[in-house]
C-alpha cells in the first residue's frame, strides 16, 4: 500500500483531527510502559476504554462507567479502577433527618440536661398557677389563679374596690435577688384585716444577671435579603453586632463576603461595632447545581457544573494525560490533567467511615444517585438535578487502523476494512521510520498505494489510518 513520509511535525493550525481511530490492542498484548512509550494512546479492546502511557503505566483516559453499592443515603467511599476505568461509589451510612432542638434547659443555677434524643421535659403547675395544654394548636397556656383585692386604707380596715394587685415601688433599684410584696389582703365582715398573703418576686437586677450568664447563646434577630428593612428584617449585616446574633437568608446573594442561598444561616462569632465580614460565619442550608456545558474540543477547558460554590471543570488537552485519585486522608477526589492537579470533590461532599453527620447538618443536596447517558466513549458534560448527577458521553475518540505488513509494489485497503470513513489520514512506516509512498483515496474511502520498489515481509512496512 502506498504511503507518504512526513519528516517534520504535523501542525493542524488549530483544525480538528477528523475521522481518526486509535490503535486497537488487547490488554494482554500491551507493550511495556517504558519511557519510550510515554504519550502513546491505545484503545484497550479488553476493557473498551482509551488509555495513555505516562512512561511507567497505562492509564484510562476517561471514566468508562459509574456503579453504586450499599443501601444508605450518604456516600462513604469512592474507588477508581485504573485498569477498567470504572468508578465505584459506596453508600454505607444512613443519616437521620435534621432537627433543631435544645439539649439543656436552665432555670437560675439549675440546668436540666436531656438524657437522650427523645427525652421529655415536663412542665408542672405550682401554687396559684394553672397550666392548660392545647395539643391541637401545639401551645401551653400558663395562668395565675390569684383572687386579687386592692387595699385603699393603710389602717386595720379595707374597702374592696377592684381586683388589682398592689404594685412594687420601683423608685429605687433593689439590690437583692428577691423582694417581698403583699399580694392579697383578707378581712372579716366588719372590715378588719384578718390576714394578708405575701410573695417573693424576682428583681430586675437578678433577671439581668441571669441573661448575662447565658453567654454566647444564639439570638435569632430575623431575616436578611432584599425588601424593606424592619425590626425583624435587614438588607445587610448590621455594623453593631453581638456574638450569637443570627440571621436567616431570605434572598440569595452575597453576605459576609460569601455567596449565600435561601435557607442559609449567618451567625456572629465575634462582637463588633463596625462592619466586618470576618465576624460572621455562614452555615449552608442547602446545595444547588447548574447545568453543564456542551462537548469539548481538543485543547479546551469548560466548567461543567457548580455545586455549593465548588466548580467542576473538564479539560481536553492537546495531548491527553488524565489521572484520577482518591485521597482517603484528606477525604477528596483529585484529577490531574497534564501534570496540573485540582480537586473534583472535597470533604464537604464525602463522608468517610467514622466521619458521620451532626444532628444539626442538613442532607439537602447530597448525591445519592449517578446516571450515565449517551453512546460515546468520552464524557462531554455533567449536570445535577436534585440528588442525582448525570454524566453525558456524546462524542467518541478517533478511530485507528493499523494494517498488516505491506508486500509487493501496489495494494489497497477498502473503507470497510479500515473503518475510518471516507476522509482518513494515512501514514506508512518501515521498521518505525515513516516513509514516502504514492497514496490515493477515492470517494468511497478505498486507499490505494504504489511504490517504485517491492516490499517484503522482512521490510516490516505497515500502513496506519486515522479517522472517524
Amino acid at each position: 500500500m502506498a504511503s507518504k513520509k512526513v519528516y517534520v511535525d504535523l501542525d493542524l493550525n488549530l483544525n480538528h483531527l477528523l475521522q481518526a481511530n486509535l490503535e486497537n490492542i488487547a490488554r494482554a498484548d500491551f507493550p511495556s510502559a517504558a519511557a519510550s512509550q510515554k504519550g502513546r494512546i491505545i484503545f484497550d479492546t479488553t476493557n473498551n476504554v482509551p488509555v495513555f502511557c505516562d512512561g511507567s503505566a497505562w492509564n484510562p483516559m476517561t471514566i468508562k462507567s459509574v456503579t453504586t453499592s450499599g443501601s444508605g443515603n450518604v456516600v462513604t467511599a469512592v474507588a477508581y479502577n485504573t485498569t477498567t476505568g470504572v468508578l465505584t461509589v459506596t453508600k454505607g451510612l444512613t443519616a437521620e433527618a435534621n432537627q433543631n432542638a435544645f439539649s439543656n434547659v436552665k432555670n437560675g443555677t439549675t440546668t436540666i440536661t436531656a438524657g437522650s434524643k427523645t427525652d421529655t421535659l415536663e412542665i408542672a403547675a405550682g401554687s396559684n398557677v394553672t397550666i392548660t395544654p392545647d395539643a391541637t394548636n401545639k401551645k401551653i397556656t400558663i395562668a395565675s389563679s390569684f383572687e386579687n383585692t386592692k387595699v385603699t386604707n393603710a389602717s386595720n380596715h379595707y374597702t374592696p374596690t377592684g381586683t388589682s394587685v398592689p404594685t412594687l415601688n420601683t423608685a429605687t433599684t433593689p439590690t437583692s435577688d428577691t423582694v417581698e410584696v403583699v399580694s392579697q389582703v383578707k378581712g372579716d365582715a366588719k372590715g378588719h384585716i384578718v390576714s394578708q398573703d405575701r410573695v417573693n418576686v424576682v428583681s430586675k437586677k437578678y433577671v439581668d444577671e441571669q441573661i448575662a450568664a447565658l453567654g454566647n447563646a444564639l439570638n435569632f434577630k430575623g431575616t436578611i435579603g432584599t425588601g424593606t428593612a424592619s425590626a425583624t428584617h435587614v438588607t445587610s449585616l448590621p455594623a453593631t453586632h453581638k456574638v450569637g446574633d443570627t440571621y436567616l437568608v431570605k434572598t440569595a446573594g452575597s453576605y459576609a463576603g460569601q455567596t449565600c442561598e435561601i435557607g442559609d444561616m449567618i451567625v456572629c462569632v465575634t462582637a463588633g461595632t463596625t462592619a466586618n465580614n470576618a465576624h460572621w460565619q455562614v452555615i449552608q442550608g442547602n446545595w444547588t447545581a447548574v447545568a453543564g456545558t456542551s462537548a469539548l474540543d481538543w485543547n479546551s477547558e469548560k466548567t461543567l457544573a457548580t455545586i455549593g460554590g465548588v466548580e467542576i471543570k473538564a479539560k481536553m488537552p492537546a495531548r491527553p494525560s488524565v489521572q484520577v485519585s482518591y485521597d482517603a486522608t484528606n477525604k477528596k477526589i483529585t484529577k490531574n490533567i497534564d501534570g496540573t492537579a485540582s480537586d473534583v470533590v472535597t470533604a464537604a461532599k464525602i463522608v468517610t467511615d467514622g466521619g458521620g453527620i451532626t444532628s444539626h447538618q442538613s442532607l439537602n443536596g447530597y448525591v445519592n444517585a449517578i446516571e450515565v447517558t449517551g453512546s460515546g466513549n468520552a464524557i462531554t458534560s455533567a449536570t445535577k438535578s436534585g440528588e442525582k448527577i448525570t454524566f453525558a458521553k456524546e462524542v467518541s475518540f478517533p478511530k485507528y487502523y493499523k494494517s498488516a505488513v505491506l508486500t509487493g509494489t501496489t495494494g489497497s485497503v477498502q473503507a470497510a476494512t479500515h473503518g475510518c470513513g471516507v476522509l482518513p489520514q494515512v501514514r506508512v512506516y518501515k521498521s518505525g521510520e515513516e516513509i514516502m509512498l504514492a497514496i490515493n483515496i477515492n470517494s468511497t474511502g478505498t486507499i490505494s498505494w504504489e511504490s517504485n520498489v517491492a516490499f517484503t515481509d522482512s521490510d516490516d512496512v505497515r500502513m496506519v489510518v486515522v479517522g472517524i
